[in-house]
């Protein structure tokens, strides 16, 4: 046999190894048999596969004791090595069936990721201490697939544009087309009039966008009102206080005018027989059989803590 034990191209049974390194740790064959429960003869058979497999003599065996060899003396803290980092794996994969764990990495805007998700991240991850988070806050559009998030959250009121993704809704947040007063001084029944003036928008980052507001009326339904803005940004604090300057109108989420609202500062630019659309914030995905343990846990908990529309 060769003095080499690292030679074989077989795969070793880690059973083979588990006995050899208790044989070792026993000191004999019999003493192994009565800690396993295992007859001595398979022991032993599964000891001389082993070496074949290795192409080496790992013991020297005399009818009282065992004795390694060069070879074995050489594989046997190996052995232990190898079989202390399978155990190690096979109960850190146990443990991830019940304590979640991983790096979650994943997108969205700057303005929602402040309003509503920051404070949910902060308490899921004290509930949660072993999933750690790569969070962008970022205003472009983010390909999961290429940039290797996990999912991106988006607000949005227009469909799904890539339909090979999988959308979570969280919850609608309405929406409301304001102006300062000082440029719009009471609502408007006519939206044709919203023409004249001037308007901020969210923007896309594209320049070909075409900019519409989809407008509902009580009993002529949904009509649409071109338009083509003065200043367009992903910022919403922006758009807000270029409104508040009086600089156009702008179709905001309501939650964050609220204030605004009552102080007389903005106004609804749309007389109470039209309404507006709701933005959807939700989560895309590329597929439920890929998505993680811990990822689907965190989408979870944004699910119910949006249950109510913002």
């Amino acid at each position: 046999m060769s003095d080499n034990p690292f030679t074989t191209a077989q795969m070793l049974d880690l059973n083979d190894l588990f006995l050899f390194a208790q044989v070792v740790k026993c000191g004999g064959f019999n003493a192994t048999s009565r800690q396993t429960n295992i007859p001595k003869a398979t022991i032993s058979r599964r000891i001389a596969k082993l070496e074949q497999q290795l192409g080496v003599k790992l013991l020297h065996r005399t009818t009282h004791s065992i004795k390694l060899t060069n070879a074995g003396a050489l594989y046997y803290p190996h052995c232990v090595d190898f079989l202390e980092q399978a155990l190690a794996t096979q109960k850190a994969m146990q443990q991830s069936q019940y304590e979640p764990c991983g790096t979650i990495r994943f997108s969205c805007p700057v303005e929602i990721l402040e309003l509503w998700i920051n404070p949910l991240l902060v308490q899921f991850m004290q509930q949660y201490p072993k999933i750690h988070f790569d969070v962008w806050g970022i205003n472009r559009y983010v390909d999961i697939i290429e940039e290797n998030c996990d999912f991106a959250i988006r607000a949005r009121s227009y469909p799904l544009p890539d339909q090979s993704m999988i959308m979570r809704k969280f919850c609608s947040a309405k929406l409301m087309l304001v102006s300062s007063p000082k440029l719009i001084s009471k609502p408007l029944s006519d939206i044709s009039l919203l023409q004249d003036y001037p308007s901020c928008s969210n923007s896309n980052g594209t320049k070909t966008f075409n900019y519409q507001w989809k407008l509902k009326h009580h009993t002529l339904g949904w009509q649409t009102v071109n338009y083509q803005p003065k200043l367009t940004s992903k910022n919403i604090d922006l758009l807000k206080q270029a409104v508040l300057a009086g600089l156009g109108i702008a179709m905001l989420p309501q939650i964050v005018i609220q204030e605004e609202l009552k102080k007389g500062l903005l106004i609804n630019v749309l007389s109470d027989e039209w309404d507006t659309e709701d933005d959807v914030l939700h989560a895309i995905y590329p597929d439920k059989q890929t998505i993680l343990p811990a990822v689907k846990l965190f989408l979870d908990y944004l699910s119910e803590h949006f249950q109510y529309d913002l």
